[in-house]
């Protein structure tokens, strides 16, 4: 599967910032077959935050912006909590996640199955959603 581009989406013709967290490898209680449903797997996610124009512009304080730690702890929490089945729900709880943090107006998730095949390939889901969508 390709990574995300590094072409953000449409978005109105204005000056547009993203917070992009790439290559996050880490483990998620996901799948559809018995061997997924027995232990973690790895998965590797790629996010870009679009934030609200001008959000907190020209600010040099971690106050005044988007904290992509706490982020990360919330999606490796929520991947671990509970069993998902499919892929596509995986990613609609990570943008949930996102969406509800001042600041972002849209999110670009990018998340794959690192192991499912051994031949190297990975399966996985690019979706964007907006603030509105959720």
């Amino acid at each position: 599967m390709q990574s995300l581009s590094p072409t953000l989406p449409a978005l109105p013709p204005t000056e547009q910032s993203a917070i992009v967290i790439r290559n996050w490898v880490l483990p998620a209680r996901l799948g559809v077959l018995a061997s997924e449903k027995n232990a973690p797997q790895r998965v590797r996610l790629t996010i870009a935050l679009h934030l609200e124009n001008n959000w907190r512009q020209g600010r040099d304080d971690l106050a005044d912006t988007v904290c992509y730690d706490r982020l990360r702890q919330k999606i490796s929490t929520r991947l671990l909590a509970a069993h998902t089945e499919l892929v596509e729900t995986m990613a609609e709880h990570i943008a949930a996640i996102c969406l509800v943090e001042p600041g972002i107006k849209a999110v670009q998730i990018s998340i794959e199955k690192l192991d499912i095949y051994t031949d190297g390939s990975t399966v996985g889901v690019d979706i964007i959603r907006h603030r509105h969508n959720i």
